[in-house]
């Protein structure tokens, strides 16, 4: 997670660099505070996907485990 992380975290800091040579530094916190909630989000609707993935892999799974268990049932009566 750390080495996925680290390119956006040193992009930002470039991003801090660059705005305190030329820019107040109220704006430039404004644009580490929107660069690290984007980073947020991006993580979090990952996590989300990876969780609702999960979710429907496991619902198919029992349904197939459920069809298998039936056709079993069936070869043995």
């Amino acid at each position: 997670a750390n080495q996925s992380i680290q390119p956006i975290h040193d992009w930002v800091k470039a991003i801090e660099k660059s705005g305190k040579s030329h820019m107040n530094v109220i704006r430039v916190n404004n644009i580490n505070e929107s660069a690290i909630t984007s980073v947020y989000f991006l993580i979090g609707s990952f996590m989300l996907i990876l969780i609702f993935g999960g979710f429907i892999g496991m619902i198919f799974y029992k349904i197939k485990l459920k069809s298998m268990q039936q056709q079993i049932f069936k070869e043995t009566q």
